[in-house]
């Protein structure tokens, strides 16, 4: 594990209001937030209400390096446990934030009970797409797990897609079947599912030492990269039922060309997001790419 485990720095951006709440009303600022943040991480630079009671902190990436994953931790009420959100592009492949860019995140700016919720914010924990780590160490153990659930999960559909050769309705529907059309209910069916899955470039005795010592966010992650395989599918065969009688002849052609690749495809782009999983896991490990 490459973590590096920072102090937090507090920033108080400007005067706080009302004790850290907004006057009723008044357009949020930047200058109402208090953000403890591992130092050249991340800085809020800007604040938008999106909804009435929604606003939307856009943070940029101060370092030298691109950010796969972020999470920020506000408190939701007095003696309330902390509620957190951030990003999430190690799973989905995209969305990962270059330096200077920005990373959007929503919070509601009241509680359940409708009271006002705290102004202060703790980055918890950011890690980049070269394996390297910032903050808490906790929650960057729970990313972890995250991070192999999903990557394992994604290696075993992309090598299901790759091993389907049927692009028609029923064909996906197999691929579906065999992918599994829920996601695991334990961390146990989670590792079952995933059992003697091998990374690229990662020695499997790592592998499956790293999934004995996983954590409760290891489950989390096999199944959000399931839901989005899953999603992925289900996306293909709706397109093919909605075009299967719409335009001229050559229209329907090109459609059935599509129709035709749509596995391979999938399997192509899964494949794609596994190998550049395993290469950040690599370095986030810690351990020698496999053969060497």
């Amino acid at each position: 594990m490459n973590y590096a485990i920072q102090p937090f720095r507090t920033a108080v951006f400007g005067v706080v209001l009302c004790a850290g709440l907004p006057l009723l009303g008044q357009a949020p600022e930047v200058a109402d937030w208090k953000v403890a943040a591992p130092s050249n991480a991340v800085q809020l630079a800007a604040v938008d209400r999106v909804m009435e009671n929604e606003v939307k902190l856009s943070f940029k990436n101060t370092a030298e390096k691109t950010v796969v994953e972020f999470r920020v931790f506000r408190p939701s009420g007095i003696g309330a446990d902390e509620n957190g959100t951030g990003l999430d592009a190690f799973t989905s492949g995209t969305g990962s934030i270059a330096h200077g860019a920005m990373m959007p995140v929503t919070f509601s700016e009241k509680d359940s009970g409708g009271n006002p919720t705290s102004r202060s914010l703790r980055i918890a924990a950011v890690v980049y797409s070269d394996g390297t780590a910032v903050g808490d160490g906790k929650v960057l153990e729970e990313i972890e797990d995250e991070m192999v659930g999903a990557a394992l999960e994604i290696r075993r559909d992309a090598d299901i897609l790759a091993t389907s050769p049927d692009p028609s309705a029923a064909g996906i529907d197999a691929a579906v079947e065999r992918i599994g059309r829920t996601v695991p209910s334990s961390v146990e069916e989670a590792v079952n599912a995933v059992n003697g899955i091998a990374l690229t470039g990662i020695p499997q005795i790592d592998v499956d030492a790293r999934v004995n010592h996983r954590g409760s966010g290891f489950l989390i992650g096999v199944n959000r990269a399931r839901q989005m395989v899953l999603l992925d599918l289900d996306l293909a065969k709706s397109s093919a039922a909605m075009n299967a009688d719409m335009g001229s002849e050559a229209y329907r052609q090109r459609l059935k060309d599509l129709q035709s690749r749509v596995l391979a495809d999938l399997a192509g782009k899964w494949t794609a997001t596994s190998a550049s999983q395993a290469q950040t896991l690599r370095a986030l490990l810690g351990v020698s790419e496999a053969g060497n």
